[in-house]
């Protein structure tokens, strides 16, 4: 049963001492409860297994290429958006990157920016530092020349973020947190 395990600590925790069958019916139920409240992905999401990297899901559509503005709009049609670069969804991402499915060889994230070259920003407003201490810029990126949004690109057997034009269809990784 889901959550087994919290019930009789619970019960502990809370001093409760109750006689063996109206205990048994009260874990009963609040096992019922746990499972009916359990967080659960959304469909064709995978939960992130790391226990640091929170409490996420991703998408991973390698099948179905869209434009930048595109592929945001469907993963917030499904309650989340472009993934967010950091080192637990680029991890996923890797992995999931490696088995070679799908159609789509680019991957959109979430970042953009209002004037190629400067100031690029997550999805949630976060600044994306443009430095060798951010790890996930391919060498020599960000470059501008109009290219606004962020993808992962293939680039020495890795991938690695670029900036490159919204409007060319690539494949997208939607993140969704589960509250």
């Amino acid at each position: 049963m889901c959550y087994s395990y919290y019930i009789p600590r619970l019960f502990h925790l809370s001093g409760l001492q109750l006689h063996p069958p109206i205990f048994r019916f009260k874990i009963e139920l609040k096992q019922l409860l746990f499972c009916f409240l359990k967080l659960q992905c959304p469909k064709n999401y995978k939960k992130c297994e790391r226990e640091k990297c929170g409490r996420f899901c991703y998408r991973y559509e390698s099948n179905q290429c869209q434009s930048w503005f595109d592929a945001r709009q469907i993963c917030q049609n499904e309650g989340g958006d472009l993934m967010v670069p950091s080192e637990c969804s680029y991890q996923f991402f890797r992995e999931r990157a490696s088995l070679n499915e799908g159609s789509c060889s680019q991957f959109w994230i979430g970042g953009r920016t209002e004037t190629p070259g400067y100031n690029y920003v997550t999805v949630k407003g976060d600044v994306i530092p443009q430095n060798n201490s951010f790890s996930y810029w391919s060498i020599g990126q960000p470059d501008g020349g109009g290219e606004s949004c962020l993808e992962m690109r293939m680039n020495f057997n890795n991938y690695l973020m670029n900036d490159y034009y919204c409007v060319v269809k690539e494949g997208f990784i939607c993140q969704f947190f589960l509250k």
